[in-house]
């Protein structure tokens, strides 16, 4: 595994269906592999597959610690004495993920988030609280990949979310029933 320094922040990016979820615990089986004590943690707002793992949309999972509030982490940083922690769904949680973020930094754990940059209308995505957008996470990272799924359409890179029904929510959690990843040519801003 190639070392990096200490305090690494890696942020995984792209619309829905692109297989964010899924290189997150390829990154975090990894580092388990490498016996690295890490933690995977979730909002508790994302119960789409699971209220007690990570899961993917093709059903891979591992065991996380579910919070409704980001500043939780600490608690858990403090019993599990981490050198990284994993987060999913990273754009679920308030901007204080950034500090908190910042914290675990400057006390060398390695940082990994998963997140939809965008919303179904094209927006950075705002944090739960709107006080800031996961765009502010990305300048902060040393390392971002930035996936795309396929539109289900053509059959080219899709890079944008489209809601299929219209709910008037900007934050409407959901999967299939509610969403397609869609090309530019074929996606159109829903809220």
């Amino acid at each position: 595994m190639q070392q990096y320094s200490k305090g690494l922040l890696w942020v995984i990016s792209g619309p829905m269906f692109a297989g964010k979820t899924s290189e997150l615990i390829r990154l975090y089986d990894r580092t388990i592999y490498a016996n690295q004590k890490s933690i995977i943690i979730k909002p508790s707002i994302d119960n789409r597959y699971s209220n007690e793992e990570v899961a993917t949309h093709d059903n891979r999972t591992r065991k996380s610690f579910i919070l409704n509030d980001i500043e939780e982490l600490t608690n858990v940083i403090a019993t599990e004495s981490p050198e990284n922690v994993f987060i999913d769904e990273a754009q679920f949680f308030s901007s204080k993920l950034l500090n908190v973020v910042d914290d675990l930094r400057k006390l060398g754990i390695n940082v990994y988030c998963s997140l939809l940059n965008q919303t179904s209308e094209g927006k950075a995505f705002p944090f739960m609280d709107r006080k800031d957008t996961v765009a502010t996470l990305l300048v902060k990272a040393d390392h971002i990949e930035t996936f795309s799924a396929v539109c289900p359409l053509c059959g080219k890179h899709a890079t944008k979310t489209f809601k299929t029904e219209s709910s008037g929510q900007e934050v409407d959690v959901g999967g299939s029933n509610k969403y397609e990843p869609r090309c530019y040519e074929h996606w159109e801003p829903k809220k």
